[in-house]
């Protein structure tokens, strides 16, 4: 039965999570010349209207999840809840008791001829990543606030990279996902062309080598996977239908012809999710499934394409690490944009590729991922140590959070099958993610640090008010303070991420606490370089602007210790499901 998008609740609360930056964007151009401080309200309102549509969502998708399955009730449903499942229920299972307003996966065609429809959904890994971004985003338009440097014009590129990047989030067809992509890399290359601080053409040339080269390999294992005949993983309705239009337009066709047309029919990442899946089942014995893409060389090669194009897509990756001067020497605003952009658009890619598409391929894989991993960690804390004298270390614990993330994912994916291994997955990205808020905090406090801006904040004599906004001032301090100990994602995150590790062995996880460890040591090296001459204020000589300080630090204390835990709880269970589906079918 054709689904009519008009009657599908959770698509438009989806498109209107990707058209809210889009609008408040054009607005902010708009009154580029005439808007004068307006320009600023409305993209702060922007910002925070698309972070209430992101938290409020999280609301929706749980009870149309996790609540409808009783899954908090009970573990072995969990699987329901994952987009493989959902997705196959709504294309391959018309008659499931799972109505379309409420499975989070739209469908609105597009251009049928050629597969690519405007196809959109969500599970607990891209929601959290569209948590991360809107709240790094919101962070990078206060970040704005009143600084003469920036201009209507920036504002809304920097609204339009972020609907980009939920766009791509949502994306479950390849050629969207490139479109959306492309998008964010423009916006990306106009805000380094205009407001990128220090050598711009050389930033501007590792940028377009880096993106471009990352945009290119996935392109190509998209038009690879474009040409594999998936026709028994599809929807055989929109199969039907696309026999029915052929015969239309070509009644001297044989079957036979119509049949050569349609063998390489969809960029529907589901049915690709399917076909992977199949790939991982085709390794049982007795399986009857037949899936294109069970060629084992095909697996580890697409997932090591997979991983390569998503490393050089961070920014962060030697010798295209053009993030790394714009971290540095740019403004908070851009520098902020910039990093959630392209980890978010770097962790969906080897998410919705690498694992879903080519899950054989990480299986074998892993344990030279495990050990590649910590050679690298272990070179990048010994940098970090040696930089935490100055400012340019940030780049390299961006790096370091990668490195640990990557350790959790092979992990997750390595040895024997146990009950650990998808709260290992799953904790992993969620410590990933906390990390990730952590260092647009750091990076926004190197820069406070900097202009002696954190310094004076705290100075009664200065006052907050007088001297820095006090939002940022609290984020920026409060984010270091959390760096400074190796409880990034809260107790709860590392509580499941530490015991899944230590499955790899005495020696792997040995390794993983001490760079824990030297990580803390760089940071309080470098905390202690600009904090340590700071006078105490006695509590009843504190003015209003400390008060403030001190508050707003205590309130993101209390959320950053229940954000995790409600996460863990409410998105833990879709996340988990996706190496739960793979383990189950890799027991040969």
């Amino acid at each position: 039965m054709e689904r009519n998008p008009m009657q599908e609740i959770d698509l438009m609360w989806m498109f209107a999570l990707l058209i809210t930056p889009l609008v408040f964007g054009f607005i902010c151009l708009g009154l580029e010349k005439r808007g004068g401080e307006w320009t600023y309200w409305l993209a702060g309102i922007g910002g925070a209207i698309t972070l209430g549509l992101a938290l409020g969502i999280i609301s929706l998708f749980k009870f149309d999840t996790v609540d409808q399955f009783g899954v908090l009730d009970d573990d072995s449903v969990r699987i329901q809840t994952s987009l493989l499942d959902r997705g196959k229920m709504s294309e391959l299972s018309p008659d499931s008791n799972i109505k379309s307003s409420f499975d989070w996966i739209g469908k609105i065609r597009w251009i049928p001829r050629l597969g690519i429809d405007f196809h959109v959904g969500l599970d607990g890994a891209s929601l959290s990543l569209i948590v991360m971004t809107a709240l790094i985003f919101f962070f990078g338009l206060l970040a704005c606030w009143r600084n003469g440097e920036y201009s209507g014009r920036l504002l809304a590129l920097l609204l339009f990279g972020e609907s980009m990047v939920i766009g791509a989030l949502l994306s479950l067809n390849w050629v969207l996902w490139l479109v959306f992509l492309s998008g964010a890399g423009i916006v990306s290359f106009m805000v380094l062309q205009g407001w990128a601080k220090g050598n711009r053409e050389s930033i501007l040339k590792k940028y377009l080598s880096s993106t471009v080269a990352a945009g290119l390999i996935l392109a190509a294992l998209g038009f690879y996977c474009r040409q594999l005949d998936l026709k028994a993983f599809a929807n055989p309705n929109e199969i039907k239908a696309a026999e029915n239009q052929l015969k239309r337009a070509h009644p001297d066709w044989t079957d036979s012809q119509i049949h050569r047309y349609l063998n390489w029919n969809t960029y529907n990442l589901l049915a690709l999710q399917r076909a992977g899946m199949a790939a991982v089942e085709n390794k049982i014995p007795g399986a009857e499934a037949a899936s294109p893409l069970a060629n084992s060389t095909v697996q580890s090669l697409g997932f090591l394409a997979v991983l390569i194009g998503g490393l050089l897509m961070t920014g962060l990756l030697p010798p295209g690490n053009w993030l790394s001067p714009v971290l540095q020497d740019s403004s908070p605003g851009v520098s902020l944009s910039l990093g959630a952009s392209f980890s978010a658009l770097a962790l969906s890619g080897i998410l919705k590729f690498g694992v879903n598409i080519f899950p054989l391929g990480l299986l074998q894989l892993a344990p030279v991922i495990t050990w590649a991993s910590l050679v690298a960690l272990l070179l990048v804390n010994f940098r970090i140590l040696g930089l935490c004298r100055n400012f340019s270390m940030s780049p390299w614990v961006g790096l370091w959070t990668w490195l640990v993330f990557l350790l959790a994912l092979s992990g997750a994916f390595q040895g024997e099958i146990n009950s650990w291994k998808s709260k290992t997955f799953s904790g992993g990205l969620f410590w990933f993610l906390c990390a990730q808020v952590a260092f647009a905090g750091l990076v926004m406090a190197i820069h406070l640090a900097r202009k002696s801006v954190l310094v004076d904040s705290l100075d009664s004599q200065v006052g907050l008010g007088k001297a820095a906004p006090g939002v940022m001032a609290a984020i920026g301090f409060f984010s270091l303070a959390v760096c400074g100990f190796p409880l990034l994602g809260g107790f709860t995150g590392l509580a499941m991420f530490v015991p899944g590790i230590f499955q790899l062995g005495i020696f792997p996880g040995g390794v993983l606490s001490l760079s824990f460890l030297l990580l803390t040591y760089g940071l309080f090296r470098f905390a202690w370089q600009f904090l340590g001459d700071i006078p105490v204020i006695p509590a009843k000589q504190m003015q209003l602007g400390e008060m403030i300080l001190v508050t707003s630090m205590g309130v993101i204390l209390l959320m950053t210790g229940v954000f995790p835990n409600l996460v863990l709880s409410w998105m833990q269970p879709s996340v988990a499901a996706i190496p739960e589906i793979i383990l189950t079918h890799s027991k040969f």
